[in-house]
């Protein structure tokens, strides 16, 4: 295993309170969200039933999935609708201006 770092998109095209889905290298993907100046990468499918997670709003905090409104925590991907979802959680760096995903490939 080991931890790749991928440069995903400026900051400045990312809308508050709003998902945006990007690739991560080849094959991965996440989506960002910029809630109060900060940028969070996490899994970009709901996993109670795989919709995306494009375009989903933020509300306190929390991602709504927009086909059945499931709730996940920014800060640690926990579902808050239902105990045992999650989404993947990634570490964001800003540099220069530019959103930085690390995230572990095998």
């Amino acid at each position: 295993m080991r931890l790749v770092k991928y440069e995903v998109c400026p900051v400045q095209s990312l809308t508050e309170n709003r998902g945006t889905t990007k690739p991560l290298g080849e094959q991965g993907k996440c989506t960002l969200f910029l809630y109060q100046g900060k940028v969070y990468a996490l899994g970009h499918l709901c996993p109670h039933q795989n919709a995306p997670l494009d375009g989903a709003p933020v509300e306190n905090g929390q991602v709504v999935c927009n086909r059945h409104g499931y709730c996940y925590k920014l800060g640690t991907g926990s579902c808050s609708t239902l105990g045992g979802y999650a989404l993947p959680r990634y570490p964001v760096e800003i540099e220069n201006g530019m959103v930085i995903v690390t995230v572990r490939e095998f």
